[in-house]
């Protein structure tokens, strides 16, 4: 498994690489070229298959639905919150408004995210692969308020995505691990043949933009993240303590 993380540490040095206006520029192509060549055919090809590949697809999607992870998010932020709060000149009180800072962080994060998603998914209409095993139609109705016409972005890969550059954020050694599981949850939207590859993708985008816009938003108020002077984002002084204490670094 270390072998495997580290080969893809060059391909994620040269995205690092890249300005954002190039990465984006790459999921626009790839979303592009999905549309076009792969979306349909790869529908197709999992509305057919059966086998334990699609079965715990369909039993591992629900992970990605947001309340699983804006419910613990919520209620950190109340506890620590409380206790940063009414608990006086305690030793832990810089701590415990680092940790209900940090809760509110992931709760906006995928909470805004899921909106802007959402609010997207309306605008631009696009059919879900049922309608076209239905209807034979392939292609979008803008402003459509139907489940069957909001495929595109997808919710679950877009929820998916914004944990993946969470755990990204918070416990950068874990961060390629954290993309290969999430990304594998979010493909199981496609295995299950509930949204195309391109909706997968543009979740994915959404996710990268409102996760690292608000990321950055926290650093300049030096909420939970502190930014350098390359633009880098590491967490502030208390969580690379409380960090360091697990032994998560």
């Amino acid at each position: 498994m270390t072998g495997l993380f580290n080969s893809l540490s060059r391909p994620r040095r040269l995205w690092r690489g890249l300005s954002p206006l190039g990465r984006y520029g790459i999921v626009a192509v790839a979303m592009v070229i999905s549309m076009l060549f792969v979306d349909l055919p790869l529908s197709l090809f999992f509305r057919w298959a059966e086998g334990p590949v699609v079965e715990l697809g369909r039993a591992v999607t629900d992970l990605l639905k947001a309340e699983w992870w804006l419910i613990p998010s919520g209620l950190l932020l109340l506890f620590f919150g409380y206790r940063r709060a009414f608990g006086g000149h305690k030793p832990t009180a810089r701590l415990d408004g680092w940790i209900a800072a940090a809760a509110g962080f992931w709760f906006v994060a995928i909470a805004g995210s899921g909106i802007l998603t959402n609010i997207l998914k309306v605008i631009i209409g696009r059919a879900r692969p049922k309608i076209y095993q239905q209807e034979g139609f392939f292609g979008f109705d803008p402003f459509s308020f139907g489940s069957a016409w909001n495929s595109l972005p997808s919710g679950h890969a877009n929820t998916g995505m914004v944990l993946a550059f969470l755990f990204g954020l918070f416990l950068p050694r874990y961060q390629t691990a954290a993309w290969i599981i999430f990304g594998w949850l979010v493909f199981q939207r496609v295995v299950v043949n509930a949204h195309y590859l391109s909706d997968v993708l543009a979740g994915g985008a959404v996710a990268a933009f409102t996760t690292y816009w608000l990321a950055k938003a926290f650093a300049r108020r030096g909420w939970v993240f502190q930014q350098s002077a390359t633009g880098r984002l590491k967490l502030a002084a208390p969580g690379r303590f409380l960090r360091r204490k697990l032994r998560l670094s």
